[in-house]
């Protein structure tokens, strides 16, 4: 069940992100309302897996940095990192915390 929500998570995901940045809380929003009786641990293997289908769809990760605009996360330690700012958060993200994914076609130059 959980890798169908994934799946369609993903999808939704890059579609919009081929034309906009995807917030991570929207992300996780869109997990919670499709698996609303989820455990928390679910929703985070979950979105785990969400992260890996992205990146391996050619979808990038990252934060606005002052001055320089959108900058990307290395992908190789993304989702412990991801994972990380979440625990520091200790609740969801909301807008604009964490980062957002983008189609790696849309990266700024």
């Amino acid at each position: 069940m959980s890798g169908q929500v994934a799946e369609a998570v993903a999808a939704s995901v890059r579609t919009e992100a081929a034309e906009d940045y995807v917030g991570l809380w929207s992300v996780v929003r869109n997990l919670r309302q499709r698996m609303p009786d989820a455990s928390e641990g679910a929703v985070q293997s979950a979105l785990e897996d969400v992260i890996r289908r992205l990146l391996s769809s050619d979808c990038v990760f990252g934060q606005f940095v002052d001055d320089l605009g959108f900058v990307a996360w290395p992908p190789d330690r993304l989702i412990e990192q991801v994972l990380d700012e979440l625990a520091t958060l200790g609740r969801d993200p909301d807008i604009g915390e964490v980062g957002w994914f983008l189609a790696s076609t849309e990266v700024p130059i």
